[in-house]
């Protein structure tokens, strides 16, 4: 008789285990929440004067699409801006949600100035307070791996990191960011789902 109650018992908490994991019909089932777009920054960037940010649609429980932009101003003769639309590709099939595969089209624009120097009697540069340079704009492509999470019990909290590269077209001239035709990306960014 012990021998079958031992092993009965095995089976027993089977059971019971199947049991304690079926629906209550009296507590009602939470709606799993659903966001479908997401507006996020760059705050280390903002903190040191710079902006990044991107704003990220689902169409699909698989694909998003999105817009980021960019602008860093380095001095009083020098900056740097950029607008990409990006196309981001989620594998697990939640949109929004973990790991995604971007592609990003878009344009860049580089302003490279130098204070405009005068000569002296003795062929000394002094400073005039003008300034010379041009305008670079660059078309861009690029790819990004990011990992994103939309974190609390209402899944509104954003925090995004990514890795990623970039290529320039166009690069002429070997004194700015567009001398190099492929740089690499990266993002840290925070935000609100909607």
């Amino acid at each position: 008789m012990t021998y079958r109650t031992l092993a009965a018992l095995p089976m027993l908490c089977w059971a019971v285990a199947l049991g304690a994991q079926a629906p209550d019909s009296a507590t009602p089932a939470l709606k799993p929440v659903v966001r479908k777009t997401v507006l996020t920054f760059n705050p280390i960037a903002i903190v040191a004067g710079y902006f990044g940010g991107d704003v990220e649609t689902a169409v699909s429980s698989t694909t998003t699409f999105g817009v980021g932009a960019s602008y860093a101003g380095f001095d009083n003769f020098n900056d740097y801006g950029a607008l990409e639309a990006k196309v981001r590709y989620y594998p697990q099939e939640r949109a929004l949600y973990g790991f995604s595969v971007a592609g990003n089209l878009g344009m860049a624009t580089y302003r490279e100035d130098g204070p405009y120097y005068v000569y002296d009697a003795n062929g000394n540069p002094v400073y005039s307070g003008g300034a010379t340079g041009t305008r670079r704009t660059r078309a861009t492509v690029g790819t990004e791996l990011s990992y994103q999470w939309l974190l609390g019990p209402k899944r509104r909290f954003v925090t995004v990191v990514g890795v990623g590269v970039k290529r320039f077209f166009g690069a002429e001239d070997y004194s700015s960011p567009f001398d190099a035709n492929v740089i690499p990306t990266a993002r840290i960014n925070i935000g609100f789902a909607f």
